[in-house]
């Protein structure tokens, strides 16, 4: 499945080009920084009371911890690491590891993407795609409080271990450690660990042999330890998640019928990069390349969904992490030959329809809620204009495929 490039100019070299995106990386980072405002914790008590409490006071002989949160140690203890080592207060421990985490993102956004497409300027643009993002990128420079700057770079390194395991096996104890180590940031980070169970237990029932039925009982075992330990050891005096606090349990999840609505249009805003280039041609292709990964990417999607729909308010911090069926499907396109201003038409709608320059209101719950796009259940007159704005977005990509006279182009 991995495209190699053999093109002898010294930016196709490997080495300069990660040296090239890592500096990108890294600026546009800054940038966001530079025109991003910061989450008044002084003014609203929201998740990010757990995390910062566990930075201060620790895990261990902590009598305030929550459940889901206290599972979810390991930033909240880095950041207070920091601050013992500085002297300093977590706040600056929590935004260089924001910082960190966003940018080992986007370099293996790029990474990814290369897997798909031998084109260095494509997957770059790839990269900048993930870069405006909102809810993978700029959202956590604003609230770095969160775990999931962290856990977006092991999903897609585990996601590129899944890709690359063919060649060489080693990656399967890539695939694990992001597991056992993600399990203390984010849940999420384990389903690369899943999608390889499913392929093992593929394989196996396909060839049946002792040594592949062998490493799924290991992998089960790791995933299934690297999600029970934390739960067991960690000891909560309430638990504080979504199905906790509403009327039915799952139930009430699932039939919520304005939430079920809000979560359709969250993954459709995170995959709006993918429709403004879609047509049916492209995905009969898409189809094809992905031949081997087909059950892998369906089991990722299917996920990715369920979390979300077990998850919390801020839904498009859970859909987020579909970006890499974003990044596989638009490198993929771009090697079949995606022209250039598609993909430029492409980054324009995510940064512009996602407002990743816009300040993030803070002035009223009311606000903050609406610049979400799809928070909880709520549906007003914003909803609605958003959704239109996002088919508009969808439409202008079909006419300027419409106006350039078909899909045949110049490649990136």
């Amino acid at each position: 499945m991995t495209v190699r490039t053999s093109a002898p100019s010294l930016l196709q070299r490997p080495a300069i080009q990660y040296l090239v995106v890592a500096a990108l990386a890294a600026a546009l980072v800054l940038g966001l920084d530079a025109v991003t405002n910061s989450l008044d914790i002084s003014r609203y008590a929201w998740d990010f009371v757990h995390y910062i409490d566990m930075a201060e006071n620790g895990v261990s002989g902590n009598p305030g911890l929550v459940a889901p949160y206290a599972y979810r140690p390991l930033p909240s203890l880095l950041a207070g690491a920091f601050a013992d080592l500085t002297g300093r207060t977590v706040i600056p421990g929590f935004r260089l590891l924001a910082w960190a985490g966003v940018w080992a993102e986007l370099v293996l956004a790029f990474a990814l993407a290369r897997q798909f497409t031998r084109r260095f300027w494509g997957a770059l643009a790839v990269m900048l795609i993930t870069g405006v993002s909102t809810f993978n990128v700029r959202f956590y420079v604003f609230d770095p409080f969160r775990p999931d700057p962290l856990a977006f770079p092991l999903l897609l390194l585990g996601l590129i271990g899944l890709i690359r395991r063919r060649g060489n096996r080693w990656w399967d104890a890539v695939i694990l450690a992001t597991a056992i180590v993600g399990a203390g940031i984010r849940e999420f980070t384990v389903i690369p660990a899943i999608l390889l169970a499913v392929r093992l237990l593929a394989d196996g029932t396909r060839t049946r042999r002792a040594a592949g039925w062998a490493e799924l009982i290991l992998v089960v075992l790791v995933i299934v330890s690297a999600l029970v330990l934390p739960r067991s050891l960690v000891q909560v005096v309430r638990h504080d998640s979504y199905l906790d606090r509403i009327e039915g349990g799952l139930f009430g999840a699932l039939t919520d019928w304005r939430r079920d609505l809000n979560i359709v249009f969250a993954l459709l805003i995170t995959l709006l990069p993918v429709f403004t280039a879609l047509t049916r041609a492209r995905l009969r292709r898409l189809w094809l390349v992905l031949g081997p990964l087909r059950l892998e990417l369906a089991v990722y999607t299917l996920i990715v969904i369920g979390l979300t729909l077990i998850g919390g308010s801020d839904l498009p911090r859970f859909t987020a992490y579909l970006i890499g069926l974003v990044i596989i499907a638009l490198a993929a396109w771009i090697e079949d030959g995606l022209r250039p201003v598609e993909i430029l038409y492409a980054l324009a709608a995510t940064a512009i329809f996602q407002r990743t320059l816009s300040l993030v209101p803070m002035e009223s719950i009311e606000a903050y809620q609406d610049w979400h796009i799809t928070f909880y259940q709520t549906i007003n007159a914003y909803t609605l204009a958003r959704m239109g704005e996002w088919l508009l977005w969808v439409l202008g990509g079909a006419g300027l495929r419409w106006a350039m006279g078909g899909n045949r182009g110049e490649r990136l």
